[in-house]
Formats: structure tokens, C-alpha cells, sequence
């Protein structure tokens, strides 16, 4: 799991909004 989420495949920064 490369991502900080597996599920969200959008941008990394969509964990920051």
C-alpha cells in the first residue's frame, strides 16, 4: 500500500481537506 488509503484512490492531499 504505496497510498495512505487503499480505497482512496484520489490524491494524497484529499486526506488534508
Amino acid at each position: 500500500q504505496s497510498d495512505r488509503s487503499p480505497s482512496m484512490v484520489q490524491p494524497p492531499y484529499g486526506d488534508m481537506v
